[in-house]
């Protein structure tokens, strides 16, 4: 299936008032319950995490195992309520935002509070402000956030479509060789044309963006990317604008910003005649201003004799 390996579960860390145990234990319960949900819809056994956050730790200043723990984590998840607003709470809280906005860690505010929110708030993220503190709006507020989107700012995607651009000799072979799963099926001797698409989920453009694509094993597959977009929309992805290298089964490509929304890019790709291999395996590494290390994404790919 075509995901990324570290989406599931997306590990919360959970910053909060200690005087907000109420509300904590109804974090851990739509948790609980999104997650039964997911096991019962998709077959994911464990699709949220939440990690509480403790305030004291024995043997280590407490700046580095912070530091430890929000890194473990895909994300920092904060409800601000009258609590939070004191100053009391506030300073470790405050703490918290400003580490985690450091390490470039997605950051997601729930606020309950009717209280003037601190100034910061539209420097870090975008928040929602909450009606009510039950538990099942908490639950329908945290399935209606795009925490996969914003946890991974830039995705490739294998899209099982039709695509050709303008007076192309050789369409898209997307629509035969992608199932419904994501993955690809091609044939031995397979020589044709793929399209991919990469979308930035930031509502700005994404900077320092860098891109792997690897097919293995090596002896099996020869490619020759495009690297302009299809459509030519945006100057900025002009070769003058990124910078590319490739092999004979990858390429890498690097943008200093990519654009808001998505473009489409296109490689050729030829699958060895004499190739014993039945599955095999594309490997996709992204990394950006906004993702710590590389996200990494596998897509099978089945090798059979042309019927």
């Amino acid at each position: 299936m075509q995901t990324y390996s570290f989406l599931y579960p997306i590990r919360f860390f959970y910053s909060h008032s200690s005087a907000d145990s109420d509300l904590m234990l109804k974090f851990q319960n739509a948790i609980r319950k999104i997650n039964d949900r997911y096991m019962k819809e998709y077959n994911i056994e464990k699709m949220y995490e939440l990690y509480i956050a403790k305030r004291h730790y024995g043997g280590k200043p407490l700046i580095n195992k912070l530091r430890e723990e929000m890194l473990a984590c895909n994300a920092l998840i904060l409800p601000w309520t009258r609590n939070t607003f004191l100053k009391k709470h506030n300073s470790i809280i405050s703490f918290e935002l400003g580490l985690a906005f450091s390490l470039k860690i997605p950051i997601f505010i729930l606020v309950f509070s009717k209280h003037k929110k601190p100034w910061y708030f539209d420097k870090l993220t975008d928040y929602m402000d909450m009606e009510t503190d039950n538990e099942e709006e908490i639950q329908e507020t945290l399935l209606n956030m795009k925490f996969r989107e914003l946890c991974n700012p830039i995705d490739v995607i294998f899209p099982k479509e039709e695509y050709s651009k303008e007076n192309a000799k050789i369409a898209s072979s997307n629509f035969d060789v992608i199932n419904q799963d994501g993955c690809l099926e091609l044939y031995r001797g397979f020589k044709g044309k793929l399209h991919y698409r990469i979308k930035n989920y930031r509502l700005r453009n994404e900077k320092n963006v860098r891109i792997k694509i690897k097919f293995c094993p090596r002896s099996t597959f020869s490619i020759d990317a495009d690297f302009g977009d299809i459509d030519g929309k945006s100057g900025t992805l002009r070769l003058d604008f990124f910078k590319k290298i490739q092999g004979k089964n990858f390429f890498d490509i690097y943008w200093p910003a990519f654009p808001y929304s998505e473009r489409i890019f296109e490689m050729n790709i030829e699958v060895s005649q004499t190739t014993t291999m039945t599955k095999a395996v594309m490997i996709i590494k992204v990394t950006c201003d906004n993702i710590i290390g590389w996200r990494i994404k596998e897509i099978p790919i089945y090798i059979k004799d042309r019927e």
